[in-house]
Order: C-alpha cells, then structure tokens, then sequence
C-alpha cells in the first residue's frame, strides 16, 4: 500500500470502490480480492450495490474504478443510498444530475489509500476526488467502530482490491457545501456566536474561499455553544457584547468585540489531526496556544516552576465538523483574548508539499502558497539557483541548495509570539571552502552574518540573539554574500527565558 500518493485531475474525478473477494481463512472483517480491481468486486457484488452502481453509471465516473492506482473507497449499499435519497426528498438516482452525481460519488473516495490499521483520528491527509477530506473518529471498539465525516459507520472493513482499499458504511457520506460561517448557522446549537460573526462583520470572511490573490483560503473556527454560554449566565449577544466589550462600533477591528470574536478564527486548515504544540495566527492581531499532549489544551496557563495551572480545551468529540472552506471545533469554555507565553518556534526551510515536489527543480520564480501564507519568494540574479535537495545530511524534511550564485531567498515564520529569542539555522558545509557565508534579515532588517565552513557535516549555526517587538508572523531573508553553495535546512527561535 502507498499512503499520501497523490494523482492529478483524472483522480479527483474518480468514483468507485467495493469490498474484495472472501479468503475462508480470513476474519469477517477483511477480505482480499488483489486480482480484481474496485469495480470488478463491485459488479460482482451488483445484488448489493446496484444503487451506487448506477449512480457511478450516471455520473460518468464509473470506468475509473478499474484504473491502477493506490485509491480508497467508502461504499454505502442499497439500504444506504435509499435511505439518503429519502432524506433528502429524491424519488430516485435517475432524478439527480450528473453534476451532483460526481460529487455525491466522488464524496467517497480518496486518492490515496487508507487500510483501517492506517487511519488515525482527525483528517485523512488525501482528498476526495470530489476535492474535499473524510475524517475518522475513533469509538469504543477501536477500528470496528469507526465514525467517518461524524456520520456514517464502517459496517465491513479492509477489503483489498488491485487498485486499492474498500469499506462499507451503513449510511452515504454527504457532500460538504455550506461555508464555515453557513455551517456554524446550520449547526443550529451555536446561534448566540453564528449572530455575533454576522454583526461583526467576519461573516463575510469566513463565507470566502478564495484569496484576492487568487488562491484558496481556509479557516479554523473555535465555537461557542449556546448551551455552554447558558451554563456562563449568557442568554443573547447583547449580554455577551456586554461583557466582552467597552462599547463603541463592534464592526471596527479595534473593538473589543470583534476582537473577542476573531480570536475564534484561526488562519488555516487544521483538523483535530493537524493540530501540534505550537502558537496559531488568528483572523485578527493575536495568537492562540494548543497543546495536544495534555488533551488539546487551549492557552494552558504554567506557574514559575513549569506546573500546569489552567486552561480551556475543544470538546474532543465535538471537534472536526466539516465546511467546504474550513473546520469547526467545539469549545469547552469561553476562550478569552490572551497572550499566550513564548514557545519555541521552528520554521523548516522545506515544510511544505510543494517544495518537496520539486525536488531537483529550479524554484527562483515560483511562489508557493500554503496555510494563508504567502511563503516562499525566492529570488537570485540568475535564472537558476534555488532547489530542493531531498533528505540531505539529516537536515530535517530535506534541505534547499543555493547553488554557487549570489541571491537571496525569503520566507514567512510561523507566528512568534513578541519577546526576545536565540536564532539558530541548521546548515551544512562539510567544512568545504566551496560553501558560502550569508547575512540573515528580519523584516527586512539586518540580524547576523554567519560563515559555516569550518563546521563538519549538519550543523546549528547560531544567530545570536533578536527581539520581536510584536506579536504576528515575520519575514526571514537569507542571502548569500559569498559565491558558494549554501545548504540550509530549519530556522529556530527558541525563548530566551
């Protein structure tokens, strides 16, 4: 099996699936067909599935399921697509246009693939063909339990096919449409804070996919229930305005309110399972902490000695709910604006998908976009010079050569919280003459030079020590002032206290 194997167009078009013939000496819950591929099993098994069978037909997307490829699929039987079709007030498959049927079809299947001994809480990290994500819970019962998108249970599990993996739900997973702000109203438990992003304005925000630089924007939003604003003595938006704010226009990104409320909404795309001990940038000036060690702590409070004194949390099972431009979690308690205490932040040079790509490609005039941020912005005074040199010298996810040529390369910090750091960049030279010497820039700004070639093999160089004077991301400049090679891999700030 290849986990995270990505495809292109064709594969997010896909549909299929379907379980793979039974081995007697097998247990019940996985079945092996790797002669066949999906939708061999599936025509095999027409009694069943006849009802996705034609809906696959219809949509146009029926002959992928015989493609080669690493593929997972989530099939619903008859009984299921009956019963969504009833739901949803539809007389039959034949009443559906072909439109709706590749993304309802294309809803069910990843482009990677995914056994159930490889599925973790949280998102898993391929895409639908349909362009979305399936998330897993995980129940009492462990892997014979398993809730996906927080609505449908695997019934029949692992059945390996030529072309991938199948499992059987007991209901069909439904397409994810509605925008986070649309989805938060629909929730219909949050409407006390759903009116409060409607009067502040940040309902427009968060309604939004695409940047106005083109490229798609995703949100992370923390929710407060009504419920549990009730158990607080919070039964309106006006007492909550009264209480977290000082008055005044709450559509001016300087209020209190709307501070309050963008505090909730996080820049990017992070399910329970992308969640690490980091800071996090919101919607408006300020950061938020989470710890995932300690049960997804929410800006966990320490004494002077290193004690754990307090924090909020997400409600676990009530994290992950699906919008078709982010992710909604569920919180446990009101989550006031705070600064949250300095952490170490490490920015590797390479942390993202389509650097490592490119491996062996000329980045100069490319920009990346990852997580909201314009990142990558490299630029030297030749066509060629910047590439990704793969896992080099133990340089973290791999390493970014500037090959011989004067230039600069730059790139955006994920959130500092304000005070001072030791700067560290980890780099080889082997101790060779022909690597290069850089200065290194904050915002733009003058911080270090640094000379590596004595050091032998992977080393951290360090920067010395800089002062952030405001919360938020920076931009990192690295230039390389003496002609030579420079391979660097992570950039690290670590507090000084």
């Amino acid at each position: 099996m290849k986990m995270y194997k990505k495809y292109g167009l064709l594969a997010l078009l896909l549909p299929m699936l379907i379980l793979g013939a039974c081995d007697k000496n097998l247990p019940e819950t996985f079945k092996t067909s790797d002669t066949m591929t999906m939708m061999e099993y599936l025509e095999k098994e027409s009694g069943n599935y006849s009802e996705f069978l034609a809906m696959l037909d219809k949509s146009g997307l029926y002959g992928i399921l015989n493609a080669t490829g690493t593929f997972t699929g989530f099939v619903p039987d008859n009984e299921a697509v009956t019963a969504y079709l009833s739901e949803n007030g539809i007389s039959s498959v034949d009443a559906l246009e072909k439109g709706q049927l590749r993304e309802l079809v294309g809803t069910h299947f990843l482009t990677g693939e995914y056994s159930t001994d490889l599925m973790t809480p949280g998102m898993l990290r391929d895409s639908t063909f349909a362009g979305g994500f399936v998330t897993v819970k995980f129940r009492e019962g462990g892997v014979n339990n398993l809730l996906i998108n927080n609505r449908s249970t695997i019934k029949s599990r692992d059945t390996e096919c030529s072309n991938g993996t199948l499992h059987f739900l007991d209901k069909m997973l439904k397409p994810v449409s509605n925008s986070v702000f649309q989805e938060i109203e629909a929730m219909g438990t949050a409407t006390i804070f759903a009116q409060g992003l409607r009067e502040t304005g940040l309902m427009e925000m968060l309604n939004k996919s695409i940047s106005e630089k083109g490229y798609p924007v995703n949100y992370t939003v923390l929710v407060e229930t009504d419920a549990m604003l009730a158990e607080k003595g919070i039964g309106s938006l006006e007492e909550l305005i009264a209480l977290r704010s000082e008055g005044g226009d709450i559509t001016d990104p300087a209020n209190k309110f709307y501070q309050y409320m963008a505090y909730h909404c996080i820049n990017g795309l992070y399910y329970s399972s992308e969640f690490t001990n980091k800071i996090y940038q919101t919607v408006g000036a300020n950061m938020v902490s989470v710890d995932v060690d300690h049960g997804f702590r929410i800006n966990p409070v320490y004494d002077e000695f290193g004690d754990f004194l307090s924090a909020n949390s997400f409600i676990q099972e009530k994290m992950d709910h699906q919008a078709s431009n982010g992710v909604i979690h569920e919180l446990a308690d009101m989550l006031p604006v705070v600064t949250p205490r300095p952490v170490v932040v490490r920015n590797d040079v390479l942390d993202v998908p389509e650097i490592r790509r490119l491996r062996g490609q000329d980045l100069s005039k490319v920009t990346f976009f990852t997580k909201n941020v314009e990142r990558w912005d490299s630029e030297g005074q030749r066509d060629e010079g910047f590439y990704y040199g793969g896992n080099h010298c133990g340089l973290n996810l791999g390493s970014l050569h500037m090959t011989g040529y004067i230039g600069t390369f730059h790139f955006t910090t994920e959130p500092i919280v304000k005070g001072e750091y030791r700067l560290r960049m980890k780099v080889d030279s082997n101790g060779e003459d022909a690597f290069g010497s850089f200065n290194f820039y904050v915002d733009g700004k003058f911080a270090a030079f640094a000379d590596p070639r004595g050091n032998s093999g992977a080393s951290n160089v360090d920067l010395g020590v800089y002062t952030f004077k405001e919360n938020g991301t920076h931009v990192i400049s690295i230039k390389n002032v003496r002609p030579g090679r420079l391979t660097m891999g992570c950039v690290t700030f670590e507090p000084t206290n």
